[in-house]
């Protein structure tokens, strides 16, 4: 929070993209349009997510949720370990978790076909669609 209000996103762009596409996040095909929007996006709106996301104890929430729920996590997901959407998948009855190989934080641009193929089954299996 302190680097963004001192330099902006462009202070932890870089790092960031790291821990979201993994170790070869500079030849990613997605890495130019993903740095764009990553720039493009609010400080103060970055800054006020940020400190949510800290002050939150997710754990007691999620272990409240009596609804389907699908947990997807990219294996190269550097800003949130799988291990930890396991952890919480895993507080939820009957919740599904599903490992993304190859991908990071952004399955949905990275792996957009297997993401899409994980949904869809998800949603047949508890007809929702």
């Amino acid at each position: 929070i302190a680097l963004v209000r001192a330099g902006g996103l462009a202070a932890i762009a870089e790092p960031t993209l790291e821990r979201w596409l993994g170790r070869g996040w500079r030849e990613n095909p997605v890495m130019p349009i993903l740095r764009d929007m990553f720039l493009a996006g609010s400080a103060e709106g970055w800054i006020g997510c940020a400190a949510a996301i800290a002050g939150t104890d997710f754990y007691e929430t999620a272990a409240l949720l009596r609804l389907p729920t699908l947990a997807l996590a990219g294996t190269n997901d550097g800003s949130t370990p799988p291990d930890l959407v396991r952890e919480t998948a895993e507080l939820i009855p009957g919740a599904q978790f599903r490992l993304i190989r190859g991908a990071g934080h952004i399955p949905c641009v990275e792996t957009p076909e297997t993401m899409a193929a994980l949904i869809a089954a998800f949603l047949e299996e508890n007809a929702i669609v």
